[in-house]
């Protein structure tokens, strides 16, 4: 069936078939052919274990582009793509996304830095629990340091180009957004700015708010009909007797599945598509409620019921689980290579090194069932402790480090008020809000915007949409232009400033040359890497002209409407 078939395609690049909740990323980027030849690949000698040099050092990939740089002192813009080989993400030092706008628009050099143990970056191959130990957020914190400290940048070997000399920023999304805002946190100082896109900043064990935002934005019918559905499967499943869920099991093709548990984590695969694009979700639905192309009578907030809901659901599972019971639904098997595979791949995702850190670092984010005062979309057999069992399966006898309240203390969370020059951006409905600085469940409400931590919501938008250019609506290139202004202001009043006496002389002397405008960041044209040895800081046009001049493009043909278009019904449409 062709909707089954779509869903399947956007359904493996959002969950694994193997064990794991879904996780918070940021999509790949690569370069254009056409900005190949301006990106270089260079490594920095990192110390593997910050507060033990003698240990000794790896090599940390990076990656630079010195397209639109205005020379020594210019601003430093980093997009750290987090928990993947890096790649697949040098397109971030193009125009094409946010982070490329930003070094446009300040006439900076950009740089993509591999996170340790990811790609090529990490200190061990052999991932073991030894090796792992140095696998932590403080220890990435401080790469991030000690790299814009002490890099010797191939373009600029003076120094003077170094975050003690240049006005550097730190950009993420996703976990790599909340790297950003704990770098800001934890050790101020070195970045003169962040953005942190999507962060999930505290760290939640029990993580059933991830399915809160989605529930609010999903058209109500489809709520309604899932959780329907999901009642009743809890209700054979604790109450039934084993004829009674073996049936149910075979109803969804899953009948060889021996745990309760992971049968029901099966049945949250599509509401996993949501991460990736409300669009890629929204067919789901329509398959849900029996919604065919051109129908005008659709079904109401109340649904279709239990009895077409159970056997569109079931359909849609057995026609897009593709995996035996074996492959994937046996997450109870100790011996399976998922957990005692300790090979590191340079050219993988999260794997390994990312379940250390939600085990050891306490991040959690186990996406589970709600409690039972509240309507959940997924069933309560999907348990946090269903999913920490897993981290002893990985990583068996390990005394694991934090604590969820330890690590919120130390790297504050929800609570992040005493620090500066911070940008927080959350999608509306992106599930990963709940554990940002925007959450519903944040004690005393959502975070406020100010001055120093300005924060932003993409109205109707889910996961890191200001830092990519698809999916574009209206609203999303209205926030791209605030974010925007905020950088350049940012950067703007680091020359404004006397943050060291070579920023200091080159805004004085750019601020005399200039006399009759102010002494503000420009939009930078491409220039020549062979002609960058000014000393002044790039200064001449309004923040005004540098938004309404810098080039806002989508960097796929497929637009926001078109993605509708495309949608074999709009099935938002019936959103009560």
């Amino acid at each position: 069936m062709k909707t089954i078939s779509f869903a399947v395609a956007c359904l493996a690049s959002v969950v694994s078939c193997k064990f794991g909740p879904s996780h918070a990323r940021n999509p790949a980027v690569p370069a254009s052919a056409a900005a190949s030849d301006s990106i270089t690949e260079a490594t920095f000698d990192q110390l593997i274990d910050h507060s033990n040099p003698s240990l000794g050092t790896f090599k940390q990939r990076y990656w630079y582009s010195t397209e639109y740089w205005n020379g020594t002192g210019s601003p430093v813009i980093v997009f750290n793509p987090g928990e993947e080989a890096a790649d697949g993400f040098t397109g971030y030092l193009e125009i094409g996304t946010l982070t490329g706008q930003y070094i446009q628009a300040v006439g900076g050099a950009g740089i993509v830095i591999e996170h340790r143990y990811w790609g090529e970056s990490s200190p061990y191959t052999d991932l073991t629990p030894a090796n792992l130990t140095y696998h932590t957020v403080a220890q990435s914190v401080q790469d991030m340091t000690n790299f814009a400290n002490n890099v010797q940048l191939p373009f600029d070997k003076s120094g003077n180009s170094n975050a003690a000399k240049a006005p550097w920023v730190l950009v993420g999304g996703s976990y790599s957004g909340a790297l950003s805002a704990w770098t800001a946190t934890t050790a101020p100082g070195t970045f003169w700015a962040y953005h942190a896109s999507s962060a999930p900043v505290e760290a939640i064990e029990d993580y059933w708010g991830y399915f809160y935002p989605i529930q609010q934005g999903m058209p109500a019918n489809c709520s309604k009909d899932i959780s329907t559905v999901i009642s009743h499967v809890d209700s054979v499943l604790a109450n039934g007797s084993s004829s009674d869920k073996l049936a149910l099991k075979q109803m969804f093709g899953l009948g060889t599945v021996e745990h309760d548990s992971d049968f029901a984590r099966e049945l949250v695969s599509p509401i996993y598509l949501w991460q990736s694009s409300i669009s890629d979700f929204l067919p789901f639905c329509d398959y849900l409620e029996g919604v065919t192309a051109g129908q005008t009578n659709l079904p109401g907030p109340n649904g279709v019921g239990l009895d077409v809901a159970l056997s569109n659901y079931a359909s849609y599972i057995n026609g897009t689980s593709g995996c035996s019971a074996s492959d994937c639904y046996d997450s109870y098997n100790k011996d399976d290579s998922e957990y005692t595979n300790t090979v590191l791949d340079p050219t993988g995702g999260p794997g390994r090194q990312w379940q250390w850190l939600l085990c050891n670092e306490a991040l959690g984010y186990w996406q589970t069932g709600a409690p039972t005062n509240q309507t959940t979309l997924v069933s309560r057999f999907v348990t946090a402790e269903y999913y920490q069992q897993e981290c002893n399966f990985y990583f068996p006898g390990v005394q694991f480090g934090l604590t969820e309240d330890k690590h919120n203390a130390d790297f504050e969370g929800w609570d992040v008020t005493k620090t500066d020059r911070l940008m927080f951006s959350n999608g509306e409905f992106d599930p990963w809000r709940s554990a940002g600085v925007s959450s519903a469940f944040r004690p005393g409400g959502p975070l406020a915007s100010t001055p120093e931590i300005p924060v932003f919501i993409v109205p109707d938008g889910i996961h890191v949409q200001d830092l990519y250019m698809n999916d574009v609506t209206p609203a999303i290139l209205d926030l791209r232009k605030q974010e925007l202004a905020q950088m350049v202001s940012w950067i703007e009043s680091y020359y404004q400033g006397s943050n060291s006496s070579t920023t200091s002389k080159a805004t004085t002397s750019t601020s005399k040359a200039t006399s009759t405008q102010s002494p503000t960041m420009t939009t930078s044209t491409r220039s020549s890497t062979t002609s960058m040895t000014t000393t002044q800081a790039p200064h001449s046009t309004t923040v005004t002209e540098v938004i309404s001049s810098t080039t806002i493009v989508d960097c796929e043909s497929e637009t926001s409407s078109a993605i509708q278009a495309r949608s074999t019904k709009i099935a938002r449409s019936y959103r009560a």
